[in-house]
């Protein structure tokens, strides 16, 4: 039979990364949003496009804070994924 063995510290390495993703994605995602405030602003100010493209920012800015978060909520249950593994096989690998 195979056994399956986790190496904990490329596993973590891979959690921090989805973690630091995630801390990135929402940078792009602030920056993403302040460009498309000044695209309201400056190239469409009046119109069905400008009122069509102020809703999509709307709907856009709603996902702020939670890029972050979901890094976080993953990187988290991936230290609990390490620890049940390492309960499984009695801290044998």
């Amino acid at each position: 039979m195979n056994d399956l063995r986790v190496v904990d510290e490329q596993y973590n390495v891979f959690m921090d990364a989805i973690a630091s993703y995630g801390k990135a994605a929402e940078e792009w995602l602030v920056e993403y949003l302040m460009i498309l405030d000044d695209f309201c602003v400056s190239a469409i100010s009046e119109g069905a496009a400008a009122k069509n493209f102020r809703h999509f920012t709307t709907l856009a800015s709603g996902f702020k804070g939670q890029l972050q978060e979901i890094g976080e909520i993953i990187q988290a249950s991936g230290a609990g994924y390490i620890e049940e593994i390492d309960a499984a096989d009695e801290y044998i690998y």
